[in-house]
């Protein structure tokens, strides 16, 4: 079995406060360092004849593109509902799953605070 990550990083702007930071007196953190991590997973008897599951040039595009998306807004002007690490995960999940075949998970690790949130499909 191979498991394949491929990574990503920017810098966005959740735009939600922290009670916790708040209340005690931290300055609120505007702009997170983030690293976007994506995997699929497959075995040695799905490589092509080049020893390849899938093209990864197209899917470091797909990445940048999200990556691009995530940095440039902030979150809560990008998304309807409340914007958590939890809540954007699963959505990027969703979104990758739909163009990554055997994607295994997504994580966001808010490299600032030093918090990694990880979604799997059932």
């Amino acid at each position: 079995m191979f498991t394949v990550e491929m990574r990503r990083q920017f810098k966005a702007r959740q735009g939600l406060a922290s009670h916790l930071w708040q209340t005690s007196g931290r300055p609120p953190v505007i702009l997170f360092a983030v690293t976007l991590r994506a995997a699929f997973e497959f075995t040695g008897d799905q490589l092509d004849e080049d020893g390849r599951f899938i093209d990864t040039d197209t899917l470091e595009q797909l990445l940048d593109d999200y990556a691009d998306r995530l940095s440039t807004t902030m979150w809560t002007d990008l998304f309807d509902q409340r914007p958590t690490f939890e809540f954007v995960t699963k959505w990027l999940y969703e979104q990758l799953a739909q163009h990554i075949p055997q994607l295994a998970y997504v994580s966001l690790d808010n490299d600032t605070i030093g918090v990694a949130t990880t979604y799997r499909a059932d």
